[in-house]
């Protein structure tokens, strides 16, 4: 934190603003999918890059403390992550509002003191500073951890309380943006699941290699990947994925299994069974397999897949580690079909253009919204300047 500082603006310990508790250690024995219920918090539902995401149903029937339970707007941690990239360890997210949660063990509750905007704090913890202090004191090999004492130590610049709200506003007019068209996106996708669970009444099962060609991935060498954009996006696994398309952030000269527009591209590792669709051709690691459509019947094949969640579920706990899924047991898996692909096909075709719509809109505004993010947090951009590049895309 050295050099001139902007107008107002202190060096502070993140320690000495916020306090950090842990969660409850929820018997195993109690937990079930119940939607209508508090959902327990996990690392999954904390995105890449920090930010709430919402995860496969997990809910607690069971007696708890009371004060475990949270109603929404709190900001809070994961402190622990089992991806090989710990890819969401030590991640920032404030909590829906309108929504119950269970605070779990090994998820951080952050309080903050009255001089700190929380939607402020969260916006200032994605940036790469902080993910890189806090990885290099995380502890463990395959699963990694961290701990209120080591985040509460990290050092950074915080402007005045006026000044933290009015940042938090501009970037956080963008997330609601595309909190907006999330929810556009995945009432789309609750009506194109209707519409499938219709069509599939009283049909038999087909074997997936009977509807897809299945190219499982693999990765390319270290050496020939890149952030620069040189040659084809690389997916690993779920770390990109989307609400239906996957993000670029990494690239490869030397692709080994690729995927082509339109594809859907299947997580064969824990979490086994995400499903996204290629938006380009697209080289895929070994945590990735690309379905082709036979017939090009892909929104029909993503929708059969998706609704098979006892198919997937039961290859999460298949491995040493982490769960995963087969060439074999995937090609031979059962899903649901129609009798109608086609008719169903062309039902589902403008649910899903307006969901494609939205989420196409929403990496955009995510784009822009990242850009703002450091030269909002060094004080290099003024609030106005970012408000003018806002109002440009919202």
């Amino acid at each position: 934190m050295s050099g001139a500082l902007p107008e107002g603006w202190r060096g502070v310990r993140l320690g000495d603003v916020v306090t950090i508790s842990h969660g409850f250690a929820f018997p195993g024995a109690g937990f079930g999918s119940n939607l209508d219920s508090p959902q327990v918090l996990t690392p999954r539902n904390f995105r890449v890059g920090g930010g709430f995401q919402s995860a496969r149903p997990k809910s607690f029937e069971g007696e708890y403390p009371a004060k475990f339970l949270l109603r929404g707007g709190e900001l809070v941690v994961s402190m622990t992550d089992l991806s090989k990239a710990s890819d969401t360890l030590g991640a920032v997210a404030v909590l829906p509002r309108g929504q119950s949660f269970l605070h779990n063990q090994r998820i951080g509750l952050l309080e903050c003191d009255p001089g700190v905007i929380p939607r402020f704090l969260e916006y200032r913890l994605r940036l790469g500073d902080y993910r890189k202090y806090v990885l290099s004191g995380a502890t463990g090999s395959t699963v990694r951890h961290t701990s209120p004492g080591r985040i509460q130590a990290f050092q950074f610049l915080l402007p005045p309380l006026a000044q933290q709200q009015a940042i938090a506003d501009v970037l956080g007019a963008l997330d609601d943006k595309i909190a907006a068209n999330a929810r556009t996106a995945d009432i789309a996708q609750r009506l194109a699941a209707g519409l499938h669970q219709r069509a599939v009444q009283g049909c038999a099962s087909r074997r997936v290699v009977e509807l897809a060609v299945v190219t499982m991935g693999t990765s390319p060498k270290g050496a020939e990947l890149n952030e620069l954009g040189n040659g084809l996006p690389f997916y690993q696994g779920v770390r990109d994925f989307g609400l239906l398309f996957p993000s670029r952030r990494v690239y490869t000269t030397a692709p080994v299994r690729t995927a082509v527009q339109g594809d859907v591209l299947l997580s064969v590792r824990a979490p086994v069974g995400e499903l996204n669709f290629a938006t380009e051709s697209c080289s895929i690691g070994r945590g990735l397999a690309a379905l082709t459509a036979i017939g090009g019947l892909k929104r029909t094949l993503f929708f059969s897949l998706k609704a098979e969640g006892s198919l997937w579920s039961e290859y999460d706990s298949t491995g040493t580690v982490f769960g995963s899924i087969s060439g074999p047991h995937l090609r031979n898996g059962a899903v649901r079909w129609p009798s109608n692909p086609e008719m169903l096909e062309s039902q589902l075709e403008p649910l899903m253009a307006r969901a494609e719509f939205a989420e196409l809109e929403s990496a955009s505004l995510s784009e822009v919204r990242d850009a703002l993010l450091p030269a909002l947090m060094s004080g290099r951009l003024t609030v106005r300047e970012a408000e003018r590049v806002a109002e440009n895309v919202t």
